[in-house]
């Protein structure tokens, strides 16, 4: 009796196992397969959306708008507000620092955006599209809350799913200067 009994408890983990490990391996595919490559349009609208997001202290759509790692990569910023190195990469402390720099008026405005293409990914993100912007912006704690024009660059994955916005994995801002005009 206690032999059938371990002999059937095995049966069940055995069976337990391979339903994980194929939703697991059916997951895996399903999430690759979901990605998309990105166009101009979509680019520009996840840029504007970030700016609008930003400016009005919308943390939970700013939230939404980066992705969860291993896929998220970095965030970083020159002054104001510098977030660089190895804070830059930290995905966990990104709405407080946006918190902290809405706080202190940080506000964006949009000059331009330039779809530069997409790019072969890697396991996490399997492709991904790039692109710089042209951005003014403005803090109160930074030159009297004057306004400044800078480069910004990064990357973001595009999801098949029309209800799936774009989201950012690296997104780098230049400081003053980095764009003149």
């Amino acid at each position: 009796m206690n032999g059938s009994i371990i002999c059937g408890m095995r049966l069940v983990l055995a069976v337990a196992l391979v339903l994980v490990v194929s939703a697991v391996l059916l997951g895996t595919a399903r999430s690759q397969s979901r990605v998309t490559t990105c166009t101009a349009a979509s680019t520009k609208a996840a840029v504007r959306a970030f700016v609008a997001s930003l400016n009005e202290g919308d943390f939970a759509a700013l939230q939404s708008m980066f992705a969860r790692e291993p896929a998220f990569q970095w965030y970083s910023s020159n002054a104001p507000g510098a977030r660089v190195q190895a804070a830059s990469k930290y995905r966990p402390s990104l709405i407080r620092y946006f918190r902290v720099r809405h706080a202190k008026r940080d506000r964006l405005r949009v000059v331009s955006v330039r779809f530069t293409g997409n790019r072969q990914g890697w396991d996490a993100v399997p492709a991904h599209g790039n692109f710089s912007a042209v951005l003014k912006r403005s803090a109160e704690d930074f030159r009297s809350g004057a306004w400044f024009r800078l480069i910004s660059k990064g990357a973001l994955v595009c999801w098949a799913e029309p209800s799936a916005p774009a989201q950012f994995i690296v997104f780098s801002f230049g400081g003053p200067g980095s764009a003149r005009g």
